[in-house]
């Protein structure tokens, strides 16, 4: 083990979070009445995801105070702007719409600037940790696994919507459909480009660096297990 966040944004962990807090109220409020923020359909799998991810991300902010972060010492002030930002409209369009309800249009109401906040935090997220991946050459300390996983989920929920569309017989981009999913989309979007862009680093760019670090680690493993070895025929 580790006990090392070397490789993993400090960005990354402190927007993953606030992004997934904002896309549980988004898909919560959606399943009671997706009237109010014009949220589309709202699946079961929408609302697990939010919540699980919500879970696992907050997991992985705490991490970056616990662990070594290697030359990634302080915090970057910018992305607490953005987060405050977003916290103000948030907050902002909730208190207008608590006091004159009438008066706003759900297209721009309290949930659905959650869920546009979700896809903004989503889009900006990512390029902290192409950049540390560019800047440290290497891909090493940035799970692949979980890049994997996160594309696939992507391309399933895009594939989800699009087969929604076909077999009702709808345009995909609709309009007038109350049954579309924007912010679902755009998030589904944003998942594949950026997770292309990590496959590239990883597979591409850098390969060289995890290569070699997986030769260096099965051999650190095989001189551990010849010392483990030696002191238990010694033992006996």
């Amino acid at each position: 083990m580790s006990k090392s966040v070397a490789g993993f944004s400090v960005e990354f962990a402190m927007l993953n979070p606030a992004g997934f807090y904002l896309y549980t109220l988004y898909n919560l409020q959606g399943t009671v009445d997706p009237m109010i923020g014009k949220t589309g359909k709202i699946e079961v799998n929408d609302i697990f995801f939010a919540l699980h991810a919500f879970a696992l991300s907050s997991l992985q902010f705490t991490q970056i105070f616990l662990y070594d972060r290697g030359k990634q010492k302080g915090i970057n002030y910018w992305i607490v702007a953005f987060l405050v930002v977003i916290a103000l409209l948030v907050n902002i369009f909730f208190t207008v719409e608590a006091i004159k309800p009438e008066d706003i249009n759900q297209q721009w109401g309290t949930i659905r600037m959650c869920g546009y906040s979700k896809a903004a935090i989503t889009f900006v997220k990512y390029m902290p940790q192409v950049y540390l991946n560019w800047k440290r050459k290497s891909t090493v300390g940035w799970s692949l696994e979980n890049v994997l996983l996160d594309f696939t989920g992507g391309s399933f929920s895009l594939a989800q919507q699009i087969i929604g569309s076909v077999a009702l017989g709808k345009p995909f981009f609709d309009p007038t459909d109350q049954g579309f999913n924007i912010v679902k989309f755009l998030l589904s979007i944003f998942a594949i480009m950026f997770d292309l862009i990590f496959m590239f680093q990883h597979y591409v760019l850098y390969r060289d660096k995890w290569a070699n670090k997986g030769k260096m680690d099965d051999r650190m493993g095989k001189l551990n297990g010849h010392k483990g070895g030696d002191a238990k025929y010694k033992d006996s």
